[in-house]
């Protein structure tokens, strides 16, 4: 027998090879309402052939839905349904409609740039072609088309998918097709600054006149933020116990940092303090530009970054590292030698976490410093924690303290 889709309508086999059982059974919020489920048709015990009694199931279903939509319940039931999708909305269309929405205006300027450029790619590809029409295939063609720049692909996709998730909250479409991308793989970064090309850096920076630029890889390495928020830091970040504050701008999570724990970090930073104090106008900021008094523009401070950087490298351009950099063959010559001018300040992220590791801190403790939650922190570590030699000895070391008690 044909199944029938009816609202409402429900059946159960009988029992022993009898006939199937029908019956209405509104929603639960109708049923809340006093509207309650009856077995249909109402004389079904009477028939005895199965195609008669679905037909009078049928009909008496319909007549019960009748009556639940002409009530003032079903009425304004009717009126909270979704309005019928126009073919017509394209992706161009979505994308304008997301910009104006609060997910959009609440992202920080940052964020909107890296979107901006995610967004020009993804009109580029379909901005007149109907959202109704884009289905997990053509999101897997796009990323296909940019395997060249696997990052740039997996960005686009994303911002995709919080497109096309937009659309689907607003009723354009029932399923968003970009919600399980299949996504390029990356290889962990692998890549972390040596202590002694943090003071290299620093050395290099002092002797320029860049005592900023030395004091925020200084804090950094300890710290972990991003380079943002670095440069954001505030003078009244800074608490009378030696404590720093940071909120961070893309995630908004808070997190107190005991610097004050770590002397030579505290000593640099109080001498920071202290040149601040000695200007004719004392800036709000931790880091400043020498030149101009005014916090650092990202462009400009990643500019002098890299001047540093290079002056560094003149007197100390490698650096023997305890882990395999990514891409390096084990038996080749250069696989534990790093080049001063491959450190960047994001890697600074990647050291903090990295040396955290190192000594055995757990996801909660991570946590406290990074300012991710403690459900993200495990692919923090993934992402950015390498694998050293000193985690090789300290877990060996633990194997062989706990033989000796076996």
């Amino acid at each position: 027998m044909a199944q029938i889709k009816v609202r409402y309508l429900t059946m159960q086999p009988g029992a022993d090879g009898q006939l199937p059982r029908y019956f209405w059974q509104p929603s639960s919020a109708m049923r809340a309402l006093g509207w309650r489920p009856q077995r249909v048709p109402l004389n079904w015990a009477e028939h005895t052939d199965p195609a008669q009694l679905q037909a009078a199931a049928v009909a008496r279903v319909q007549e019960l839905n009748a009556e639940l939509d002409a009530s003032r319940i079903g009425q304004a039931l009717a009126a909270t349904r979704p309005a019928p999708v126009n073919p017509s909305r394209t992706l161009g269309d979505l994308i304008k409609l997301y910009r104006m929405s609060k997910k959009w205006t609440s992202l920080a300027p940052a964020t909107h740039r890296g979107y901006l450029q995610c967004l020009k790619r993804i009109e580029a590809w379909g901005e007149d072609v109907p959202v109704r029409a884009i289905g997990a295939k053509q999101v897997q063609v796009l990323k296909n088309s940019m395997d060249a720049t696997p990052t740039f692909a997996n960005a686009v996709v994303r911002v995709l998918r919080l497109v096309l998730e937009h659309g689907r909250r607003e009723g354009w479409i029932a399923v968003n097709p970009a919600q399980r991308p299949d996504l390029n793989g990356t290889a962990p970064s692998g890549i972390i600054w040596p202590r002694e090309a943090v003071a290299a850096f620093v050395q290099a920076a002092d002797a320029m006149g860049r005592h900023s630029i030395g004091t925020a890889v200084m804090l950094n390495e300890w710290a972990g933020q991003r380079e943002g928020d670095i440069l954001r830091i505030t003078r009244k970040a800074f608490r009378s116990n030696g404590d720093l504050l940071v909120r961070q701008t893309k995630t908004g999570a808070g997190v107190r940092l005991p610097l004050d724990m770590v002397p030579a970090l505290a000593a640099r930073l109080a001498e920071e303090l202290a040149r601040l104090d000695k200007r004719p106008s004392i800036p709000l900021h931790l880091i400043i530009n020498e030149t101009t008094g005014s916090p650092y523009k990202k462009d400009a401070f990643r500019h002098i970054f890299a001047a540093i950087r290079a002056k560094a490298a003149d007197s100390a351009p490698s650096f023997e590292t305890d882990n395999l950099l990514p891409g390096r063959d084990s038996a080749a010559a250069n696989a534990f030698t790093i080049q001063m001018t491959d450190l960047t300040f994001m890697r600074l992220r990647h050291t903090a976490v990295t040396r955290l590791g190192e000594v055995g801190c757990n996801t909660g403790q991570i946590s406290a410093i990074t300012g991710h939650s403690q459900s993200t922190v495990q692919q923090l570590m993934n992402r950015y924690m390498v694998s050293t030699g000193e985690m090789a000895r300290q877990a060996f070391q633990k194997r062989l303290d706990g033989e000796k008690q076996a």
